[in-house]
């Protein structure tokens, strides 16, 4: 709709029969007692509704208490009698007091001054009300006028507020301030072009040195009603009832008349209009219209006005009725429920239908007396006709008698039911399940310790690993020491058979040819005990490690190259003398003897049985000449150190007894058997059998040499 927006406005300047500011009638007293013991301060007013009364003193608020007392006495209608009394007053109770007394209509003081001394009273009045303040409107509501008039004596001074914010003088306010007559003066404010926003609480506080008095004032501007959406239509079925509504922004409540097409619709029994306050300025205008019938349908429109003006609403349409009221008397009746008995854990389903299927009856299930409402586990049904009550997973705390509650307007129905929920377990099963955890127990404590057991047997194995290889270094060492010992042994042996071999040097000199048979059996006997000791010895050396024999080469050979330039000096000096004697050995042709020995030799050495020793001793003690048995006794240590004493053999066998004794020497690697063999060859190169082994003792060599190899 359309509107037209003017100003008008309200004033509410208070009349007698709502009421009235106070004012002081009488000048206030103060009235000592005789004895000067209790001083009365009176003062005596007139105000509608009675007034709140505060007693000041300076800016302090006086407080009853044993010494002070304040009473308000109702003298008659609309006068009251204000009194403070103070008992034994002394100086520091003098000073200046005000009584302050106000209602809704506005508020005044009276001043007192009080001297102990009992200075004379000051002349004069507090300021009164001689007419009561109002606001008029002029030029059509263009100018607004504030006006009250006062009696006072002195002059008093004025000031105007509105919300509390000092009012000041402008092209739209004026203020004017005038007297009339004796100790009346006339206030004025004058407001131009007022609006919306000068609307308000309006107070003018005027004062002297003997009282204080307040106007209040309170000024409304109004504008002309506005709709700025178009109605809209409510419908409630179950009343058969429907609401047409518009909001309506206007200051105060405006008058609203609602419109059927052209017809003004009256309020009677089935039409009501309400008009209720949203918010500050905003009202909802409503059209109930109950018992709807066809009658009612069609175009309704809305006009707001007030005293500036009026506005129209868009029309708006109502086409479609509540539906017809079912037949009176019809209760809802339900189907009975089977009660439902199952285990932990299942599903529970209740169900129950109308007889007469109805979607506006309202469903209620209850568990004893309380409402079942929908959950997670709970869900509830209803479309019209079935209505149903599904629990998911019952517990034992769902057991307990369900009920279900059909309403309508006509009455009501219910159908009851009792869910019994069983334990899932039993005392068999709970057995079970002790049992089944009781030896889940078990087979982890086996576990563990079959753990355990696997753990220490492998710190079993690695200490006996430990303790092998302390064994191995333990071996090792009673190994070192044991060739350390031989090698002592064998150093000691050889210092005595280089004694020995002096002295047999010394002897075959001189009885060389005196003792040749003596020498023989001598050498024989000492050929005998060198072979067993050669054959002990290898079958000790068989048996020690091949490291220990290697480790103990190095050193012998050494002792074999020095003892080898000693005997090669010694030889030197035999060859002199006994050139003759070794030439004539050389012509000696048996070389029977030495191949048998040689042979048996290698065959035992190949077996490393004590074998050895055994067959080579009687026909190495016939074979050797004297400088040849060097040779017989080079290879066995040859075989020993059968890798090293390689080049030598060959060129051994041409050259005679003497010569070739020297070169094998340095290749034995066995201290024991070198000292042994040199010095029979000596004591033997006397008798002419020393050549008969030359030719064989290489083969023996490369044979002794074949055995060692592996």
């Amino acid at each position: 709709g359309e509107s037209n927006a003017t100003i008008s406005l309200n004033f509410d300047s208070g009349d007698d029969a709502a009421g009235f500011a106070p004012s002081f009638i009488e000048k206030p007293k103060i009235i000592p007692n005789e004895s000067g013991t209790l001083i009365t301060m009176k003062c005596k007013c007139k105000a509608k509704p009675k007034p709140e009364v505060t007693w000041f003193r300076g800016t302090t608020v006086v407080k009853e208490s044993s010494k002070t007392t304040i009473r308000v006495v109702d003298v008659e209608e609309e006068i009251f009698e204000l009194i403070l009394e103070i008992k034994d007053p002394s100086a520091p109770d003098g000073g200046t007091y005000r009584c302050h007394v106000k209602n809704e209509f506005g508020e005044s003081n009276a001043n007192l001054n009080l001297n102990i001394e009992a200075e004379p009273e000051p002349e004069g009045d507090g300021p009164t009300f001689v007419e009561k303040p109002r606001i008029t409107s002029h030029q059509g509501g263009k100018l607004v006028i504030m006006e009250c008039k006062v009696r006072s004596n002195p002059k008093p001074t004025i000031v105007w507020y509105r919300e509390g914010k000092q009012v000041t003088e402008s092209s739209k306010i004026k203020i004017s301030f005038e007297k009339v007559e004796e100790d009346v003066y006339y206030i004025k404010l004058e407001l131009n072009d007022p609006g919306l926003e000068d609307s308000g609480l309006y107070k003018c506080n005027i004062k002297n040195t003997l009282g204080e008095l307040n106007a209040n004032l309170t000024l409304n501007i109004e504008i002309i009603p506005v709709i700025k959406e178009k109605p809209k239509v409510i419908k409630i079925i179950k009343k058969k009832t429907v609401i047409v509504e518009c909001k309506v922004l206007s200051k105060f409540a405006p008058d609203c008349t609602w419109f059927k097409e052209e017809n003004a619709v009256r309020e009677d029994s089935r039409h009501q209009v309400q008009v209720e306050q949203v918010k500050d300025g905003e009202f909802a205008v409503k059209l109930e219209i109950s018992d709807v019938q066809k009658v009612d349908k069609g175009l309704y429109k809305l006009v707001a006005k007030n005293e500036k003006g009026e506005a129209t609403s868009q029309t708006v349409e109502v086409t479609e009725l509540p539906p017809d009221e079912k037949p009176k008397g019809e209760k809802p009746k339900l189907t009975k429920l089977t009660n439902i008995t199952l285990e932990e854990g299942k599903s529970a389903d209740f169900i129950s239908s109308l007889k007469v299927s109805d979607k506006t009856v309202t469903i209620i299930w209850y568990k004893e007396t309380t409402v079942i409402r929908e959950s997670t586990d709970t869900k509830i049904t209803f479309d019209g006709t079935v209505t149903r009550l599904s629990i998911t997973k019952c517990k034992t705390t769902h057991s307990g008698t369900y009920k279900v509650v059909a309403k309508n307007e006509f009455g009501e129905d219910e159908a009851t039911a009792v869910l019994t929920v069983k334990k899932k377990k039993d005392e068999d099963e709970i057995f079970l399940s002790l049992a089944y955890y009781s030896t889940i127990a078990t087979l982890s404590l086996l576990y563990t310790n079959i753990m355990q057991l696997e753990e220490e047997e492998e710190e079993a194995v690695v200490e006996k690993k430990v303790e092998k290889k302390e064994e191995k270094k333990v071996e090792k060492k009673e190994e070192k020491k044991v060739e350390k010992k031989e090698e002592k042994k064998v150093e000691k042996k050889t210092e005595e058979k280089k004694v020995e071999k002096k002295a047999e040097e010394r002897k075959v000199e001189k009885k060389a040819e005196e003792r040749k048979e003596e020498t023989k059996v001598v050498q024989k006997k000492e050929e005998e005990k060198k072979v067993n000791d050669i054959g002990k010895k290898e079958v000790k050396k068989v048996e020690v490690s091949g490291s220990l024999v290697r480790r103990s080469s190095t050193v012998t050979r050494e002792e074999e190259i020095k003892n080898e330039s000693q005997r090669t000096s010694l030889t030197e000096d035999k060859k002199k003398k006994l050139t003759l004697g070794t030439k004539k050995l050389e012509s000696t042709p048996e070389a029977k003897t030495p191949t048998t020995p040689t042979n048996n030799v290698d065959d035992t050495f190949t077996k490393k049985t004590e074998t050895v020793a055994k067959k080579p001793t009687p026909e190495k003690v016939k074979s050797p000449p004297p400088k040849e048995p060097e040779k017989v006794k080079s290879p066995p240590p040859k075989a020993e150190s059968a890798a090293k004493v390689k080049s030598p053999p060959p060129s051994e066998p041409a050259k005679p007894s003497a010569k070739p004794s020297e070169p094998p020497k340095p290749e034995i690697k066995e201290p024991v058997e070198t000292p042994k063999t040199k010095p029979t060859p000596e004591k033997k190169s006397e008798p002419p059998k020393i050549a008969e082994p030359v030719p064989d003792l290489s083969k023996t060599r490369g044979s002794l040499k074949k055995v060692y190899l592996p």
